[in-house]
C-alpha cells in the first residue's frame, strides 16, 4: 500500500478533478474520480462532502445518507455536515430529526441565515407556524433580502388565512429574487385563490420576459388560462411548457385537461397517455385519462382507470367524485 502522505496527495487531486468535471456538467464522471478519492482516504472529508452534495442533487437521498454518516464518523464535530444531514433530514420528511442536527451545527458556530432559515422551514413543516415565522424574521434580520425567508412569511400567512398579507410578502420575494420560481408559484396561487386571475397573468408574463424557456412559468400560465375559462391559450402555453419538459407529467396532465375541456378529446388522451408513459405511478394522470375516457363515452374504461387511481391515492375527494359519476353514468346506461 502507498504511504498515507501520498494517497493524500492523489485523493485531493482527484477531488480537484471531480470539481472541474461538476464545473462542466460531467456528474458521472466526478462520481468516478470522487470514488477513486474515497478508496485511496475512505475518511478524506472534502471527498466525503463532494460526494454528499452530488447524490443530494442528484435526488439520491439513501447514498448521501451513506456518506454523510462516513463524514460523521470521520469528523462529527463538523457543522457543514450537520446542516447538510439536517437538510437531508427535511427531504426525507424527518423534520424531528433535521431539527437536531441544525441545532448541532448552531452548537458548533454556525450562525448563517441558510441556518436560521431552514430551522424555520423544519418547524413550518412540523406545523409551527409562530416558531417559523420567528427563524424566518430571525433570518431577514441578518440578511433583509433573503427570499425565501419573505415566501416563508408568505406561507405562514396563508396558512392562517391572510391571503392579502401573503400576496404582499410573495410579491417582496419574488422582487428580492426574481429567479427564484417556487415563490413565483406561492404569489400566482394565492391570486387564483382570490380571483384575480389577470393579476397572475400580469405576474407570469413579467416572468417569461425574464425567462423565457422556464417550463414552470409556461404551466403556470397555462393553469391561469384553464381558470379564465380561455382553453386555446391555455393549449398553447401547456404545450410549450410541455416542449420545455416533455417528461414532467404535471404539465402533460394540465395540458390533458385542457385539451378535454376544449373537446379536443383524440388530443387528450395522448398526452394522459404521454403522463401516465412518464410515470404510471401517478394518480393524477390516471384520473384525468379517466375523464377523457368518460367524456369519449368509455364510461367502463374509465372506471377501471379509476379503480386504479384508487388503489394508488385511497383516499382522494377528487378520484372518489369521479368514480360516483361514472358509476351513475354506467347504472344510466
Amino acid at each position: 500500500m502507498r504511504p498515507l502522505a501520498e494517497r493524500l496527495r492523489y485523493a485531493e487531486n482527484y477531488c480537484v478533478l471531480a470539481k472541474h468535471q461538476l464545473e462542466n456538467g460531467k456528474q458521472e464522471q466526478a462520481l468516478l474520480s470522487l470514488r477513486q478519492a474515497l478508496q485511496l482516504v475512505p475518511r478524506h472529508v472534502a471527498a466525503l462532502a463532494s460526494m454528499v452534495r452530488l447524490c443530494y442533487s442528484r435526488g439520491e437521498l439513501e447514498q448521501a445518507q451513506s456518506y454523510l454518516q462516513r463524514w460523521l464518523a470521520a469528523d462529527g464535530r463538523d457543522s457543514e455536515c450537520h446542516f447538510l444531514y439536517g437538510n437531508l433530514c427535511l427531504g426525507l420528511q424527518q423534520y424531528e430529526q433535521g431539527l437536531e442536527h441544525y441545532q448541532q451545527a448552531r452548537e458548533l458556530g454556525d450562525d448563517s441565515p441558510d441556518l436560521c432559515f431552514n430551522q424555520g422551514l423544519a418547524h413550518y413543516l412540523l406545523g409551527d407556524l409562530s416558531g417559523a415565522e420567528r427563524l424566518f424574521r430571525q433570518t431577514l434580520e441578518a440578511d433583509p433580502g433573503f427570499a425565501r425567508a419573505l415566501d416563508g412569511l408568505g406561507c405562514v400567512a396563508r396558512s392562517r388565512g391572510r391571503p392579502e398579507a401573503a400576496t404582499a410578502l410573495f410579491r417582496q420575494a419574488v422582487a428580492a429574487d426574481p429567479t427564484f420560481l417556487e415563490t413565483l408559484d406561492h404569489l400566482v396561487q394565492v391570486l387564483i385563490e382570490l380571483g384575480r386571475l389577470d393579476k397572475a397573468q400580469e405576474a407570469l408574463r413579467e416572468a417569461l420576459e425574464r425567462q423565457p424557456g422556464t417550463a414552470r412559468v409556461w404551466y403556470l400560465l397555462g393553469l391561469v388560462h384553464c381558470h379564465q375559462q380561455s382553453y386555446g391559450q391555455a393549449i398553447r402555453a401547456l404545450e410549450q411548457a410541455a416542449k420545455l419538459a416533455p417528461q414532467d407529467e404535471v404539465v402533460l396532465c394540465q395540458l390533458a385537461a385542457a385539451l378535454r375541456q376544449a373537446g379536443q378529446l383524440d388530443r387528450a388522451l395522448q398526452a394522459a397517455d404521454r403522463a401516465l408513459a412518464t410515470c404510471r405511478e401517478n394518480p393524477e394522470a390516471r384520473l384525468e385519462r379517466a375523464r377523457v375516457l368518460a367524456q369519449c363515452g368509455r364510461p367502463q374504461e374509465a372506471l377501471e382507470e379509476l379503480g386504479r387511481a384508487r388503489e394508488l391515492a385511497p383516499g382522494n375527494e377528487e378520484i372518489a367524485a369521479a368514480l360516483e359519476s361514472v358509476r351513475r353514468l354506467l347504472r344510466e346506461g
